[in-house]
Formats: structure tokens, C-alpha cells, sequence
């Protein structure tokens, strides 16, 4: 709402075109952080709101003014002259007559200050989300819903969803945004390097394991002893030839039956 209002042009090739400044645009921003930072009715808070009302009445008097502007009225009687003779050319009734220039205003007026309230109760019931939410704890929004994004857990039955899915497919329940997550970070001093190589010590062994790597001493006996065989001398030392390693087990994966379109969540 305030930012269409703020970098916005109005009325743009008139002489009642209006184009921000970056320093209002800058402001904007700094009174809806004002907004966010404090409680409301707090004097930070309505010093904040107190900058977009301003910025709300600037656009409704701009807006006033050029709807009683004789080319604005022109504009409508134009149009309106070109309704009719279009409705008595395909024999149609003649349309409505067209609203006058105070009750244009006064619809732009009302949704303006609806906006207005709606914005607060957005803000207010967001911030009551983000306190709410545990320590190292942050809720995101993903601006593209990319196939890569792990899919939603119903908050229903807790059925682990695939991800584009809208639908859970065991209750039939509509699953949260497709694009928000919440995500926990570690706390402060303990950082993503212990983390980090744990999970590279952890790769290291799976991949050891499974026959794709070999130790170092191993790999370098190895060549010892090729060079020994093609030299024609004896080999050095021999060295004890490692475990050859196990196939890993493979288990079957169980599917649950879908019961319910992950789309729409009608009943299959």
C-alpha cells in the first residue's frame, strides 16, 4: 500500500504528476522499520506512522484535485460519449451514467484508508509471528517455489509431502505456503566449522566404505609396488593389503498410498 503510494508516479504527463524523491523513498522505509522495531502506539511507532499518513493525505488531496480538473472531466465525458454511441451500435441498452468527480474521489478516499488499516493488522499479526518463534529461529519466503525445495510437512497428520505438492495426500489437508520455511541457525560462538567438518569426516568414511577412496598409506604402498614390479627389484616393504570393502545393504522402500490428490485434495 505506502510503497505504491511512494514510488509511484501519479498521474504521469499531467500537470498534476507527482514523482518521489529517493530521500522520501529512504524515509518511507525508515518509518516502516520504526514501525516494526517498536510497540505500537509507542512515540517511535507513531512517529513512523505519522510520516506515511502524511505521504497517504498528499496522495488523496493530488488525487482530488485532478479528478475536479477540467481535463480529468473532459477525459470522462469522452469516454462516457463513446459507451453510448458504442451500446447504440450494437443495439444495447445505454450504460450507467459515469460516477461524478466527488464520488470518485470519495471510493479512492475509502480504499485508501482500508489499505491503511489493513497494512497495521499485517504488521502487528507479523510481528506477533516473529516473537513467537524460538530463540535462533527465523521464518523465510523463497521468492520462486523451484522443484529443488524440499516439500511440506502437514500440519494436520505430519505426513512428509513432496515438494509442489499443495494437498497433503494421506488427510487431504491444505498444506502451508509452498515457499515459507522456517528455519533454526546455531547459536552465537559455536559457528558451521565443527559442523562443517564432521560432515566432511562424515562423506570421507561413506565414501571409504563404499570402495570409491582409499587411505593415503594404502594408495602410496600401492605404488611402491607397481614401480618395484616394472624395475624388476624387489619391493621394499610389502605392505598388508586392506579388507576388501563390503557391498552396502540396500532395503526396500515402503510408498504409502495416496488417498488424496496432492493438488486439490479431493479424494482419489
Amino acid at each position: 500500500m505506502l510503497f505504491r503510494i511512494i514510488q509511484s508516479s501519479y498521474y504521469h504527463g499531467s500537470q498534476y504528476s507527482y514523482a518521489p524523491t529517493q530521500q522520501e523513498v529512504d524515509q518511507a522505509y525508515d518509518a516502516v522499520e520504526l514501525m516494526w522495531r517498536n510497540p505500537i502506539h509507542s512515540p517511535d511507532y507513531l512517529l513512523g506512522w505519522n510520516y506515511l499518513q502524511s505521504k497517504m493525505n498528499e496522495w488523496l488531496l493530488n488525487t482530488q484535485q485532478y479528478m475536479n480538473s477540467p481535463e480529468a472531466i473532459a477525459s470522462s465525458n469522452k469516454a462516457y460519449t463513446s459507451e453510448l454511441e458504442l451500446a447504440r451500435l450494437r443495439g444495447n441498452p445505454p450504460p450507467a451514467p459515469r460516477p461524478t468527480p466527488q464520488e470518485s474521489y470519495q471510493r479512492y478516499y475509502n480504499a485508501t484508508i482500508q489499505e491503511g488499516r489493513l497494512f497495521i493488522n499485517f504488521l502487528e499479526e507479523l510481528k506477533q509471528v516473529v516473537e513467537a518463534l524460538p530463540n535462533f529461529t527465523a521464518r523465510v519466503k523463497i521468492a520462486t517455489n523451484a522443484p529443488q525445495n524440499p516439500g511440506k510437512k502437514c500440519l494436520s497428520c505430519g505426513y512428509q509431502s513432496n515438494s509442489g505438492n499443495k494437498y497433503c495426500k494421506r488427510c487431504g489437508k491444505q498444506l502451508p505456503a509452498p515457499n515459507e520455511y522456517i528455519i533454526k541457525t546455531l547459536p552465537p560462538g559455536q559457528g558451521i566449522g565443527k559442523v562443517l567438518q564432521q560432515r566432511i569426516a562424515a562423506i570421507q568414511a561413506k565414501n571409504r566404505q563404499d570402495g570409491y577412496t582409499r587411505a593415503k598409506q594404502v594408495v602410496e604402498a600401492e605404488i611402491i609396488k607397481r614401480q618395484a614390479g616394472c624395475s624388476g627389484l624387489p619391493p621394499a616393504q610389502a605392505q598388508p593389503q586392506p579388507p576388501s570393502p563390503q557391498q552396502p545393504k540396500r532395503y526396500g522402500r515402503q510408498v504409502p498410498i495416496q488417498e488424496f490428490c496432492n493438488q486439490c485434495g479431493t479424494k482419489l
